[in-house]
């Protein structure tokens, strides 16, 4: 569906869940979704986005603008990596002989040792290294705030996903996406207590949020850190 205000089309979708309020939803491609309780008339939801709409297109505005910004950023640092949040440059080693292709961290540089230097083989080493420097760290810092709950968890495990940064099952397993060894330690700490709280909350009600803001006061900040700088990590 879609309306236009001055001029500018907003195309949304719809999906109707199981809940009690309206809410918007604009996600990192500025595509905005509208959550609605079941049964809710059409006529009000568009109503609805009409009246956000400012405020809508002024959201889309700011992310477009820090993809911009995102983008400089990555043509400036080409050739450095990212990891907990910081910029490391970058030194390629080709050694033929090389018996185990690996990455060393040195100080402020990323050292990849690889036995050729295409761009595919460089990737899957230094993604092997973030995945197992993630796996080290969220393990960690799982552990630590474990202690602020009585649920234990079972499981955790590192993926590779492209719409999420972490889950958590009924079963009480805990998913952690990859990349987000290259976030700063305090984001990733948002995310661990977000899917911890899942074991006492699985829904995002407000009881989940209060416990949240009980562990993190700041988790807003840390959550719209990776609002908008989650397309660069």
């Amino acid at each position: 569906m879609d309306i236009t205000y001055k001029d500018q089309t907003i195309i949304f979708a719809i999906e109707y869940k199981k809940r009690k309020t309206i809410q918007i939803e604009i996600d990192p491609a500025c595509r905005v979704k509208v959550l609605a309780p079941k049964g809710t008339k059409e006529e009000r939801i568009v109503e609805l986005i009409k009246e956000k709409a400012p405020d809508i297109l002024e959201k889309i505005n700011q992310i477009r603008t820090k993809d911009e910004i995102i983008k400089e950023q990555k043509h400036k640092n080409e050739g450095s990596l990212l990891y907990l949040g910081n910029n490391y440059s970058m030194q390629v080693i080709i050694d033929e002989n090389v018996e185990k292709e690996r990455v060393i961290l040195e100080e402020d540089t990323f050292i990849i040792i690889v036995k050729s230097n295409e761009k595919l083989i460089i990737d899957i080493v230094l993604e092997k290294y973030y995945k197992r420097k993630c796996k080290e760290i969220i393990g960690k810092r799982v552990g630590y705030y474990q202690k602020y709950f009585k649920t234990k968890v079972k499981d955790v495990k590192i993926v590779v996903s492209q719409s999420k940064w972490g889950s958590c099952d009924s079963d009480r397993n805990l998913e952690f996406n990859w990349r987000l060894i290259r976030a700063p330690l305090e984001v990733i700490d948002y995310i661990v207590v977000h899917e911890l709280c899942h074991l006492e909350h699985m829904n995002h009600d407000r009881s989940f949020w209060r416990l949240v803001g009980k562990i993190i006061p700041d988790y807003k900040e840390r959550s719209e850190w990776l609002k908008y700088n989650g397309m660069r990590i």
